[in-house]
């Protein structure tokens, strides 16, 4: 069933291009990676959760790691470290409350799309995701 669904989506974007009149290989192919690795991303964390090597947290922990040495490079390149540290909203109250609740609401994000690919198939957590 889900290979025929999948199948069925990749027909449906197929069609969609067919008529595409300001066809752009560049778009095309950054859609298709973006699609490409959406799908490997779900299915090798369905994979990690189902065998209990490292459970949720640990894969969140994992994949955190993994991710921060790339963060750090880009925010180095594009000198954001010094834009935050310079930032004047950091005195307002406000500003801080907001910074950290998104925080807080990225890391409940994160364990509920892990969560959600525990208990459901990773097609049914990629619809998921594309109706949050």
């Amino acid at each position: 069933m889900v290979q025929i669904s999948v199948a069925v989506m990749i027909l449906g974007a197929i069609i969609a291009a067919i008529d595409d009149f300001t066809f752009n290989f560049v778009g095309y192919l950054a859609v298709s990676v973006n699609n490409l690795s959406t799908a490997l991303n779900g299915v090798y964390t369905k994979k990690k959760i189902e065998a209990k090597e490292l459970g949720i947290f640990g894969l969140m922990f994992y994949n955190a790691v993994i991710m921060a040495i790339p963060a750090i490079l880009l925010a180095s390149y594009n000198d954001d470290f010094n834009k935050v540290l310079n930032y004047d909203g950091w005195s307002n109250h406000y500003t801080t409350a907001y910074f950290i609740a998104s925080c807080v609401l990225g890391i409940l994000l994160v364990y509920s799309t892990m969560l959600c690919t525990k208990y459901n198939t990773a097609l049914a957590t990629t619809i998921v995701g594309c109706l949050k």
